[in-house]
């Protein structure tokens, strides 16, 4: 009897102890699923409506590289095939409550500087800019398409505070890659800002477009959002100031 008694009061902490320990588990979920005041990640993208368009310039340089190429008895390369649905801008804003970071992915179409001469090789290549706000300040670095890193020395950040005078055209309501949107009647669109405000200074910052007369390029360039997090723990490694080497 003794020893049902004594198994009985262990077995007894045991499940007690058992309980405990799923309750701070629970505790611990809940707690790094709760909200994050202010954070915010939202990813937009332009891309041409025609890539043939958007890149008539650089097909002319092609061109013309392959009619000195053909006095030269080289051999040049084809022209890139280029994907319909190409992407010639992706920018990332995201904010923790505390930092902004503007991450810039630019797309473009170059002569190949490592190919043969004669050749004409042209090459997809990128270009990234990240821009951090933190208490007051901001940073600045590039890389071009050569992958050389520029660093931009600290700077006040100097941007006027957001009116809300600047939200009052946007009244039409879009979903447009599930990212709930306000619109003006020129078709352009800003994240619900009844959702998250996502703005650069005083300016509400674009998700949705069409430009026509974007630089000239003689297409239109379609602006839409990617994606959209509010709420959620933000990666840190967003806010990292590229570093040469």
């Amino acid at each position: 009897m003794q020893c049902q008694h004594s198994c009985a009061e262990a077995g007894g902490r045991i499940l007690a102890l058992a309980l405990l320990l799923a309750l701070a588990a629970c505790s611990d979920g809940n707690a790094a699923r709760s909200p994050v005041p202010g954070s915010y990640v939202l990813v937009t993208q332009s891309r041409p409506a025609s890539v043939e368009k958007f890149f008539a310039r650089q097909r002319g340089l092609y061109d013309t590289c392959v009619a000195v190429a053909s006095l030269q008895d080289a051999a040049p390369t084809p022209f890139p095939v280029l994907p319909r649905d190409l992407v010639d801008w992706r920018t990332t804003y995201a904010s923790d409550g505390q930092r902004l970071v503007v991450r810039e992915v630019m797309y473009g179409l170059d002569f190949d500087e490592g190919a043969p001469a004669g050749t004409c090789a042209m090459r997809l290549s990128s270009r990234l800019s990240v821009t951090v706000t933190s208490q007051g300040r901001e940073q600045t670095s590039d890389v071009d398409a050569r992958g050389k890193v520029h660093i931009g020395a600290p700077r006040p950040a100097g941007l006027e505070p957001m009116h809300a005078a600047r939200l009052a055209r946007y009244t039409v309501p879009m979903i447009v890659n599930g990212v709930p949107l306000k619109c003006s009647a020129e078709d352009s669109c800003i994240v619900d800002p009844a959702v998250v405000l996502v703005a650069q200074g005083p300016l509400p910052v674009q998700a949705s477009s069409r430009d026509d007369a974007e630089e000239g390029y003689g297409t239109v360039l379609i602006l839409e959002p990617v994606s959209l997090a509010v709420g959620q723990p933000v990666d840190p490694a967003l806010f990292d100031i590229v570093k040469a080497g």
